[in-house]
């Protein structure tokens, strides 16, 4: 077993969470303890990782060295120790060693999300991606992100710029992109990356740093995305006419929307599970739901709604109790609230 010592790197992301995890307050040495007392599992043992949720493995012989997390809640308090934030999303982490000197410890953290099963998504308005206007518009998102990072006690980010522009490879299903950020005294890189299959996505981050950069380029990218190999079938290659197609494009990745400002009691720990379930038919929801998911839309919350009758959503409620609950049956682990923003959108 090769075991290299950890390097903490501190990343952003945009994400929201409900998951208990532990947010005691730890020492330096101590935080070091707890991290290295979590379940990593080690490429020379095992360089296969079989992963249900997206129907592929991952090859990790690509590279000379690799430990990583494959519990899912340790992924998460992993992750939450290490940023300052709750990341809902997180499936599995990776740490990376590129390096063939078994002595040289220089690691690139892969942080890979829960598979988006949201159909084929195509190469449709690609040409319409703006780099200036995508950076503009992430940093605008990133300083509401600076508003939790702060309250809980870490340095927030304090400037982006574009290390790798948005990059789509049409014949691979390939998407990606690299963000440089900065903090008051280091910065380090966020590079976003998307694999298509034929069902939908697989969304993950590569994190490093300044002293690691020389590793990182899109021949590095293609090598981790070349990694991941869907099951016969699955592929982005293998789409056929009649297939499910994405309301999402290839270009919807790389861009970012105006968000939302939403009043909400709802809680994000109500998650679809907990509204319906697969046996159910769309129509059956019960009148306490129906009123948090069109209280929430309507820009008021619950008890406006309740109260005053009131209803924002510029379609008809019951598509939208059907769009929600729709969603809510392919994504039970989901928060409500995330299905209404889906839904909407």
């Amino acid at each position: 077993m090769s075991i290299k010592k950890l390097v903490f790197i501190f990343i952003f992301c945009s994400s929201i969470s409900y998951s208990q995890i532990d947010k005691t307050y730890y020492s330096a040495e101590e935080l070091y303890e707890k991290i290295e007392s979590l379940e990593w599992q080690y490429s020379t043992e095992q360089p296969i990782v079989k992963d249900d949720n997206s129907k592929s493995y991952i090859d990790l012989r690509n590279f000379p060295d690799v430990r990583y997390l494959v519990d899912t809640n340790q992924a998460k308090q992993y992750e939450f120790w290490i940023n300052g934030y709750e990341a809902e999303q997180t499936k599995f982490i990776f740490q990376i060693f590129p390096s063939e000197d078994k002595t040289n410890y220089d690691s690139i953290f892969l942080y890979v999300d829960l598979f988006n099963n949201v159909g084929y998504v195509d190469g449709k308005s690609w040409a319409n991606v703006n780099p200036t206007q995508e950076l503009k518009k992430k940093w605008e998102s990133q300083q509401k992100q600076n508003e939790e990072i702060i309250a809980n006690g870490y340095k927030p980010v304090t400037k982006l710029e574009w290390y790798i522009e948005p990059t789509f490879k049409s014949d691979k299903g390939y998407v990606y992109q690299s963000f440089k950020v900065h903090y008051d005294d280091y910065y380090v890189y966020n590079t976003w990356l998307y694999l298509l299959g034929r069902n939908g996505y697989q969304f993950m981050s590569l994190v490093f740093d300044e002293d690691v950069s020389k590793y990182v380029d899109e021949s590095f990218i293609n090598k981790v995305l070349d990694s991941i190999v869907f099951e016969e079938g699955n592929a982005y290659y293998e789409f056929k006419e009649g297939d499910e197609v994405s309301s999402t494009s290839a270009a919807d990745l790389v861009t970012t929307e105006e968000e939302k400002e939403l009043i909400s009691l709802i809680s994000t720990e109500l998650l679809c599970v907990d509204v319906t379930s697969p046996n159910q038919r769309s129509t059956e929801i019960s009148e306490l739901h129906e009123g948090m998911i069109l209280g929430l839309v309507s820009g008021y919350n619950i008890y406006d709604y309740l109260i005053q009758g009131e209803d924002g959503y510029e379609g008809t409620p019951e598509n939208l109790l059907n769009q929600v609950i729709d969603y809510c049956k392919k994504n039970p682990s989901d928060s409500l609230v995330i299905s209404v923003l889906k839904s909407i959108r």
